[in-house]
């Protein structure tokens, strides 16, 4: 059944520092996208982040779409192919606070005191999302279906995408069912607006910086993005 979304106001708090504007340019054939925040220290940092997030993708085959780019933030999705049969695919995101060169674990961004919260919301939409699917489907036995529906919403810290205004939580479905693990994937899991994220996170969190209007940036010096 349809439920309406949760929408709470963001509760006011001390600020983030602002994040000099960066630059993103794609150079083929480099796979990663290059990052200038213009200190050479933090884009080797960067880089360096960006590395290891794809060396723990598993596969043969790369992948790597910018999702978000913007209040020093970026988000990417990698995936890593394996042939065979059947096809192994491996998906995995990552976010990264360009103003630090670290990954953001949602984990710690949450608020102690809004954790239970935010677990309940997300479980809530995560349940929603899959019970769409399933009647979508119609034709799941009893027991994919049961599966699905007993799905628990783990907050795996790492797996934190930001896309087209929206912070997604990726979570690993678990069922018996091949064709719905083929359908999922690719990470399905519950969305929140950046404004609806912004009541559960810690005051000081860079994701804050979400609802902040754009650094502007240096005169003569325009940001430049680019695939």
């Amino acid at each position: 059944m349809d439920q309406p979304l949760v929408v709470r106001s963001s509760a006011p708090g001390p600020k983030p520092a602002p994040c000099p504007p960066a630059r993103l340019r794609r150079r083929p054939p480099q796979l990663l996208p290059a990052v200038a925040t213009g200190s050479k220290s933090r884009d080797a940092r960067v880089h360096a982040q960006l590395e290891a997030e794809l060396a723990a993708v598993e596969g043969e085959t790369h992948e790597c779409t910018v999702r978000f780019f913007g209040q020093g933030l970026l988000s990417l999705c990698l995936v890593g192919e394996t042939a065979g049969i059947p096809l192994h695919r491996e998906v995995r995101v990552c976010t990264l606070d360009l103003c630090t060169a670290q990954p953001l674990l949602m984990a710690e961004e949450l608020d102690p005191r809004r954790r239970t919260a935010f677990q309940a919301e997300a479980t809530r939409r995560l349940h929603h999302l899959l019970e769409t699917f399933i009647q979508e489907q119609g034709d799941l036995d009893e027991a994919e279906s049961a599966d699905l529906r007993a799905q628990p919403f783990e907050l795996d810290s790492e797996q934190l995408e930001l896309a087209q205004g929206q912070a997604v939580f990726p979570t690993r479905i678990r069922t018996q069912s091949r064709f719905v693990n083929q359908f999922f994937a690719g990470g399905v899991g519950p969305a929140f607006s950046f404004a609806e994220l912004q009541p559960y996170l810690r005051p000081e969190s860079p994701l804050r910086r979400l609802v902040q209007p754009p650094a502007r940036p240096t005169p003569g010096r325009p940001p430049r993005t680019g695939n």
